[in-house]
Formats: structure tokens, sequence, C-alpha cells
């Protein structure tokens, strides 16, 4: 019987981080331009969480992956792909926010 470690399965966390980042930060460039860009990299958030818990819902893989790598690995991976995506999101919507409450110059026609 062959045993492999089950951190050789699994991406590292610096791994998903950078992925995550990258796509928060496109989010938030695009989402500078119009508003319902920030929308457009969703659903490389939405993969990201499905491939987790898709990985996560055979049983026995969810198991080693809790055994090996502890829970806090599970928790820490759906947070990273979450977290800087909602920080892009919200930070384009305050700005948004802010750039309309900014007082507009009157042009007066004398």
């Amino acid at each position: 019987m062959i045993l492999a470690e089950i951190s050789d399965k699994v991406p590292a966390l610096a791994e998903v981080a950078t992925i995550a980042i990258v796509i928060a930060i496109v989010a938030f460039l695009v989402g500078r331009i119009r508003t319902w860009l920030v929308l457009l990299p969703l659903p490389l958030v939405i993969l990201g969480n499905w491939g987790t818990m898709t990985e996560l819902s055979d049983e026995s893989f969810r198991r080693a992956v809790e055994t090996e790598l502890g829970m806090n690995y599970i928790l820490f991976d759906l947070a990273i792909w979450n977290i800087p995506y909602i920080i892009a999101l919200a930070s384009i919507l305050l700005l948004k926010w802010w750039m309309v409450g900014e007082p507009q110059a009157q042009v007066t026609g004398n």
C-alpha cells in the first residue's frame, strides 16, 4: 500500500491567496471604470469556492485534510477566496458613494 501526503494534493494557502488577491485587484481596477464591472471576476471567486467545497464533499478526503492540515486550513482556504473580493467590492462601492457626495462646481453665466 502506497501512502501519499494529503498536503501534496491540495493547493498551498499562499498560492490561493495570490490568485484571490490578483482577482480582487482586477475587480477593483475595472470597478473604477464602471461600477458593474466589479462583478466581472465574480465567477472566478465562485469557481474557487466551488472547487474547495467539491474537494471537501468527499468524506475521506475531508477527514484526511483535517487530520494532516487541520480545520484551520479549510477555514482559511474559504476565507482567502472571499475576503479580498469583498474588500474590493466594498471599496468600489464606498469610492462611488464618496464621489457622489462631493460638491459639484457650479457654472455661472456672468
